[in-house]
């Protein structure tokens, strides 16, 4: 085993590495075009096209459930949690 020390020592390069080779992208972004009017915030916004795609609305849908139904089951846990056995 290396120790926890040497570990987050190796953590720590690691983001030294990537910080570096970060740095070193030398791509030119090219300039945004300009637009004709500025757009209203519920076009910019599309949510017609989120549950309409076929990958990304499927994925949204069951993400919403997934927090709703552990919203719904988080305040249980205290219950369980506290109440003695």
């Amino acid at each position: 085993m290396i120790g926890a020390a040497r570990a987050v020592a190796a953590d720590a390069v690691s983001y030294l590495v990537t910080a570096w080779c970060t740095l070193c992208i030398r791509s030119p972004e090219a300039a945004p075009s300009p637009r004709a009017e500025k757009p209203s915030l519920r076009s910019e916004i599309r949510l017609a096209y989120t549950w309409r795609h076929p990958l990304v609305g499927p994925l949204v849908t069951t993400n919403a459930i997934t927090s709703t139904a552990l919203a719904g089951t988080n305040p249980i846990w205290i219950v369980y949690l506290i109440v003695p056995a």
